[in-house]
């Protein structure tokens, strides 16, 4: 992502004709305040200067804003998924439960941890393990709502909150997502490599607290990680 390149400013060019230099001096009037019968000729160069000086602040402070709001875009975003990361995720889940209180709104979280994820990074290398990251990342942005969150929180762990939704529908939904994910191996130079998920599934509700969410639906992946381990452990 790229910084805005700072621009010139352009010498402002002011119009010759009498009735362009009336039309000028009347809005210079008004927003200075000044008794527009007080402007004559000789005041042009001043008015430029004047001109220019507020062209030129005004452009500083444009550049500040986006500077500004470049900074608070990456202290909220994943750098390599483009997500949001955790922090910005506790900070979407904590505005969506104050909206859900106002209005006696319903919806989901659901925390998704890969499985064997490090067998990936140590056989294929960090590169293959960041180009599955980024598949995740595009899977679970592609298959849920704009009003939804969707964020990487950690290493392998991701976490969709499903905003407004119905809870079996979207219970549904969400299973379909990891489903999803396990259907096609991603391909890597050469390589197929499998991905699933352990997934927790947490509802919330109008009186439902943001660490309370965020506890529950991460001891819910917990135990469903613990189910797909003792599986493997019979096969």
């Amino acid at each position: 992502m790229n910084h805005h390149a700072a621009t010139a400013v352009n010498t402002v060019e002011f119009p010759a004709k009498p009735v362009l230099q009336n039309d000028l001096m009347e809005r210079f009037s008004r927003a200075f305040g000044l008794n527009r019968k007080a402007i004559s000729q000789k005041d042009w160069p001043a008015m430029e200067r004047m001109l220019a000086y507020a062209v030129e602040t005004e452009q500083v402070l444009a550049e500040q804003q986006a500077r500004i709001h470049y900074l608070e875009t990456l202290s909220v975003t994943d750098e390599l998924t483009g997500l949001l990361n955790r922090r910005g995720f506790n900070q979407a889940v904590e505005r969506t439960l104050a909206t859900a209180k106002r209005h006696q709104e319903k919806g989901l979280l659901a925390y998704l941890d890969l499985d064997d994820f490090k067998r990936i990074n140590d056989t294929l290398g960090h590169d293959a393990g960041d180009v599955v990251l980024q598949h995740v990342a595009d899977v679970l942005t592609s298959n849920v709502r704009r009003t939804d969150y969707v964020a990487r929180i950690g290493g392998d762990e991701f976490a969709v909150l499903f905003v407004r939704a119905k809870q079996l529908p979207t219970r549904a939904h969400a299973q379909d997502i990891r489903r999803l994910l396990a259907q096609k191996p991603l391909s890597w130079q050469g390589h197929s490599v499998s991905i699933s998920a352990s997934m927790g599934i947490q509802a919330y509700g109008p009186d439902t607290q943001p660490s309370e969410l965020l506890r529950r639906a991460d001891q819910a992946m917990y135990l469903d990680k613990q189910r797909h381990r003792q599986a493997a452990d019979v096969i």
